[in-house]
C-alpha cells in the first residue's frame, strides 16, 4: 500500500474523525484500560496503540481550537476595559478640579499608548505583560494616589482580572506561540499521527498474518484512506481559487 498523505486535511476533518472513532470498526478498538495518559502501553495491542494516539492529538487540536477562541473572547473584553480606562481619563482630564486634571493627566502618560487605546493593538502576549506594568505602576506611591483620587480601583480591578483570564487562555509564560500558531501547530500534529496511523496499519495488514485482527486493521486503514483521498480530491481545486484574482 502507497503512503498516505493528511498534509491537505482541515483541523474540521480531524476533529470530525475524533468521532469516527467511537463508530464501526474502531468501536471495535476497545481503549478503555489505556485512556488515563499515565496509563503504560507497552502491553497494549497495537490497533490499540494507534487509536489511542490518534485520539490524543485529536484531543490537542480540540484543545488549541478552544483556546484560540477563549483567548478571542478574552482579548475583547481586555480591549474594552482599556477603552473604558482611557475614556475615565479622558473625562478626568477635563476637570475644573486641578488636582484632579493633573492626576488624569499623569496616568494618562504612564498607563496609555498612543492616543489612548494604542495598547488593544499589541499582541496577547504584550497586552498581558503592559497590563501588568500598569498594575505594577499604580499599586504605590503617587500613581496609587492618582488612581484612588480619581476613583479609578474598580476599572483597574476589571484590568486585572481580564488580563489573568487573556494568560490563562493563551498559555501566558507557558508558550511564545500565538493561538493561532498552537492550532496550526495541532493540526500538522495530527497530519503526521495520522500518516504514521495508516503506515503502521498498512504494515500490519501485510505482514501480521491472517485472521480476524487483519481484517479489522484492514477496515481502520479503510477509513483513513477515505479522509485522506477526500481532500486530496479537492485541494487542487481550493489552491486554485485562492489564487485566482479578486475579480476572476
Amino acid at each position: 500500500m502507497s503512503q498516505l498523505s493528511f498534509a491537505h486535511v482541515p483541523q474540521a476533518g480531524f476533529t470530525a474523525f475524533g468521532s469516527t472513532m467511537s463508530t464501526g470498526a474502531w468501536a471495535l478498538v476497545d481503549t478503555t484500560n489505556y485512556e488515563n495518559s499515565s496509563t503504560p502501553l507497552w502491553n497494549a495491542p497495537m490497533t490499540a496503540v494507534v487509536k489511542i494516539r490518534m485520539k490524543r492529538t485529536v484531543m490537542g487540536l480540540l484543545e488549541a481550537i478552544a483556546g484560540a477562541g477563549g483567548a478571542k473572547g478574552c482579548d475583547r473584553q481586555w480591549d474594552s476595559c482599556q477603552k473604558q480606562l482611557n475614556g475615565l481619563l479622558g473625562v478626568a482630564a477635563e476637570s475644573n478640579n486641578t488636582a484632579k486634571r493633573e492626576a488624569a493627566e499623569r496616568l494618562q502618560k504612564m498607563l496609555l499608548l498612543g492616543a489612548g487605546a494604542g495598547q488593544t493593538q499589541l499582541r496577547y502576549q504584550e497586552e498581558v505583560d503592559f497590563a501588568r506594568k500598569q498594575a505594577a505602576l499604580t499599586s504605590q506611591g503617587q500613581g496609587a494616589a492618582d488612581v484612588a483620587l480619581l476613583g479609578l480601583g474598580p476599572i483597574m480591578a476589571e484590568i486585572a482580572s481580564a488580563t489573568d483570564a487573556l494568560a490563562a487562555a493563551i498559555g501566558h509564560g507557558e508558550t511564545n506561540r500565538t493561538p493561532y500558531r498552537r492550532k496550526a501547530t495541532a493540526a500538522m500534529e495530527c497530519a503526521t499521527t495520522f500518516a504514521w496511523a495508516a503506515d503502521t496499519l498498512s504494515w500490519m495488514v501485510e505482514h501480521g498474518g491472517e485472521g480476524a485482527e487483519r481484517e479489522l486493521a484492514m477496515a481502520l486503514h479503510a477509513s483513513l484512506v477515505e479522509l485522506a483521498e477526500r481532500y486530496v480530491a479537492t485541494a487542487p481545486a481550493a489552491l486554485a481559487q485562492q489564487a485566482a484574482p479578486p475579480n476572476a
